[in-house]
């Protein structure tokens, strides 16, 4: 399928950016850093184009950790979900994190327990 093979092209290459970038941070060897099975990155699970995207230093020490700082990894998970039009609609906001119905059902179910 051609889509998915460009979406997988973006996200290869944002991956290696990402790496560029952070290597200081997660390591030199681009092979042991720790992902999901789809590629998604720390604690919140973005994929590497989201982690350009949103994430941001949460915690004020000068530099973003989605893999160590939970400060960091929830100010770029709200920083998602307020760029997707969170207030506006929050289903469709998570489905934009992740395009998984029970992702999405999970979460707003959680979070109804949590009000």
């Amino acid at each position: 399928n051609g889509s998915r093979t460009r979406w997988g092209k973006e996200h290869l290459i944002n991956f290696l950016k990402f790496h560029k970038r952070m290597k200081g941070h997660v390591g030199e060897d681009i092979f042991k850093i720790y992902s999901s099975y789809a590629g998604a990155l720390g604690i919140p699970q973005f994929l590497p184009k989201n982690y350009e995207r949103y994430a941001i230093d949460g915690n004020g020490d000068g530099r973003i950790d989605l893999f160590g700082s939970f400060e960091d990894a929830a100010w770029s998970s709200a920083n998602l979900l307020k760029a997707n039009s969170w207030h506006q609609n929050r289903r469709q906001a998570l489905y934009k994190w992740n395009r998984s119905t029970k992702f999405v059902n999970c979460i707003l179910d959680y979070s109804k327990k949590l009000e």
